[in-house]
């Protein structure tokens, strides 16, 4: 009898490991496809951060070309007068001169391309210029202007922008 149980509890250990084996396999799928849908949603988060950053950088972009072409017309709205407005010889090609009368005396707003920098520079009407102490006001390698028919269009590589002019008249 004795051989008899023990045969009887062998074979129901032997049924009860296979279950345990069975449950522990059901257990495991789950886990991985909890893993898998992890990974999956670091993936997409991952991509989505990439994307992101283009559009950032994008934005960037467009705003710094706004600001400076912003700073332009705002500068020659601001000058905007009679004969204020005017072409000169500029260290690469011509830079526009905007002239204004102060106590001082004639004082001028030149703008102008130099090494690869559109600057700005304040100074007395008639002096030297001097990129050096000139303000940068963005980089672009080209720079130019036309007037026509009471409209100022500055162009530069970063884009162009049309300042209707006020005083309908200009020295370009």
């Amino acid at each position: 009898m004795t051989a008899r149980m023990t045969a009887t509890a062998t074979a129901a250990g032997a049924a009860v490991r296979g279950a345990h084996g069975r449950g522990a396999a059901r257990g495991v799928a789950p886990l991985i496809l909890f893993a898998l849908f992890i990974v999956v949603l670091l993936l997409l988060l991952a991509g989505g951060v990439r994307v992101y950053q283009g559009l950032a950088a994008e934005q960037e972009a467009v705003k710094a070309q706004r600001f400076g072409t912003g700073l332009l017309a705002n500068s020659v709205r601001a000058a905007d007068a009679h004969d204020a407005i005017s072409a000169g010889p500029g260290p690469e090609g011509d830079a526009l001169v905007l002239s204004e009368a102060t106590a001082a005396g004639m004082v001028e707003t030149r703008i102008y391309l130099f090494e690869g920098r559109l600057l700005q520079e304040y100074v007395l009407a008639g002096a030297e210029y001097q990129p050096d102490q000139a303000q940068e006001i963005m980089q672009t390698d080209a720079f130019s202007f036309s007037f026509a028919d009471g409209l100022l269009t500055l162009s530069t590589s970063q884009g162009s922008v049309d300042v209707a002019l006020r005083s309908q008249e200009a020295g370009l």
